[in-house]
């Protein structure tokens, strides 16, 4: 299996699994989240991935850079699900 394959399951994985959160049978803090109720949380990501950004860039500190930019990637994949869920 190529590299891209194996992310493109990864990645669907992450989709499938973020959708379990937001079933009936899933997470209810999850399910409750709308795009409002989640906003000041994507902000707050934001400007922690930017400030791990700083310190990668200043002590090579790739570790919290990581944990910052898949909390963002939550947070996209959370309003992603949320507006198919809409129909949008």
């Amino acid at each position: 299996m190529s590299n891209k394959e194996t992310t493109l399951q990864a990645l669907e994985k992450f989709i499938h699994e973020v959708e379990e959160l937001r079933s009936d049978h899933g997470c209810p803090w999850d399910k409750a989240q709308t795009h409002e109720s989640l906003r000041m949380q994507l902000i707050e990501e934001a400007y922690e991935a930017a400030d791990a950004m700083l310190a990668y860039q200043s002590k090579g500190e790739i570790d919290n850079l990581r944990e910052e930019l898949g909390d963002i990637l939550l947070q996209v994949m959370l309003h992603s699900v949320i507006a198919k869920e809409e129909g949008i």
